[in-house]
């Protein structure tokens, strides 16, 4: 299980920030490995895994709280378990620093069997994961929550290629919500990612294609039958655009 975690991270440099990546597969954690993952689990998150509505769920939530604490932990040299969290206004998680030390910003997403960790010292950073759902009625969701500028491509996309094209897309603007910490209470189309977005590009204003200031996304290489995107906000500059 910690194999992957003792191994370096992927690196990736955006809008001249560095970001790690730590994928973590959920379910490749053998069973008497489990307790020592739940001991670095606060009680109130031990009370959460046991709440959740199937074994397999309050299993993957112990894996990915354990291993998120064990990748941050590596970065501020402190124990798994000491690590404290609190949250922004917005609701966007953070890393309390400990005394006399700097704390990194991070963020993590998860879906189905694979989990995300992105961390990085340079920027705010959201990142977003999703399984590819062929059976979601993406035009919908498009209409509705898409800027013009990305519905238009999205409708030129082939029908078998549609659902991945949408699933990229939406990772890029989750990703954007969670780097500017307001989450997806902000209006999705009040900003347009691009697409495709093989290489970190910023994010435009609807209608002006102006950048918004200091925000860059980019596509994730996730594994087949996932879409991942991520986003990186300069530091001081303000959430709000």
């Amino acid at each position: 299980m910690l194999t992957a975690l003792r191994s370096a991270p992927e690196r990736r440099q955006i809008g001249g920030a560095a970001v790690d990546l730590w994928w973590v597969s959920l379910d490749e954690v053998a069973p008497s490995q489990l307790p020592a993952l739940r001991a670095l689990l606060t009680v109130p998150e031990q009370r959460r895994a046991d709440g959740l509505r199937t074994p397999a769920a309050g299993r993957r939530f112990t894996v990915r709280r354990a291993l998120l604490r064990v990748v941050l932990g590596g970065y501020v040299g402190r124990r798994p378990g000491e690590l404290r969290f609190a949250r922004r206004r917005g609701g966007k998680p953070i890393l309390l620093p400990g005394r006399g030390r700097s704390a990194p910003h991070f963020n993590a997403s998860h879906s189905d069997r694979l989990a995300v960790v992105a961390v990085s010292w340079d920027a705010e950073v959201g990142v977003d994961l999703e399984r590819v759902r062929p059976d979601l009625d993406v035009d919908a969701i498009v209409a509705r929550y898409f800027s013009t500028d990305e519905a238009r491509p999205i409708s030129l996309v082939p029908p078998d290629l549609r659902q991945e094209a949408f699933f990229e897309t939406w990772t890029l603007k989750e990703s954007c919500c969670k780097a500017l910490g307001t989450g997806l209470r902000s209006d999705l189309r009040s900003f347009t990612v691009p697409i495709p977005c093989v290489r970190p590009a910023a994010v435009l204003e609807p209608g002006s294609g102006q950048p918004v200031r200091g925000l860059s996304v980019v596509t994730l290489g996730a594994p087949p039958g996932y879409a991942a995107g991520i986003a990186l906000r300069a530091a001081g500059v303000s959430g709000r655009r």
